[in-house]
């Protein structure tokens, strides 16, 4: 099979996975996650030993660490204006790079609700979950629900790194 034709082929795949998606029960499984999201909103969440409090409002996005205790108290701001860190009274300002751990969870989120509408999403469903499938280039976000849409896991995958994140709270 040529490259052309496999192309073709995983286009056609993607297409019907997507449109069946929009469809009934699923997208209003696909808009229960997409309102868990609904600014404003503050969730707890862990990666790789790292806990934080996550909070968007319209203006900006806080990460402030609560896991492990040497990083407790440490805030990651991110605006229009860019991504800053600040502890007991310093403020320093960052390379989107230097805190991708927590802003690759936010870039999932800030692209979650144009997925939702223009039906460029997949759903999986099983008992008490739900699996939300989206992408934008070459990565590759999965959000695990629960039935009512409360986020439990998060994994964006890039072509550099994959993050991994839980949710509670």
């Amino acid at each position: 099979m040529s490259m052309k034709k496999l192309l073709s082929l995983v286009l056609a795949v993607w297409c019907v996975c997507a449109l069946c998606a929009c469809g009934g029960s699923e997208s209003g499984s696909a808009e229960k996650i997409k309102g868990a999201f609904a600014v404003p909103f503050e969730y707890s969440v862990t990666t790789h030993g790292i806990t934080f409090n996550y909070t968007k409002t319209p203006e900006l996005t806080e990460m402030v660490l609560t896991a492990p205790d040497t990083l407790n108290g440490l805030k990651v701001t991110r605006s229009a204006s860019g991504v800053t860190a600040s502890y007991d009274g310093l403020v320093v300002t960052l390379p989107e790079s230097t805190a991708r751990r927590l802003t690759a969870l936010d870039d999932m989120i800030t692209r979650l609700p144009d997925a939702v509408d223009s039906c460029e999403y997949a759903i999986e469903s099983e008992t008490g979950r739900r699996t939300l499938l989206f992408g934008d280039g070459g990565t590759t976000y999965t959000l695990v629900c629960t039935e009512d849409g409360t986020p439990v896991t998060a994994k964006i995958q890039t072509p550099e790194k994959t993050y991994d994140y839980t949710f509670s709270g």
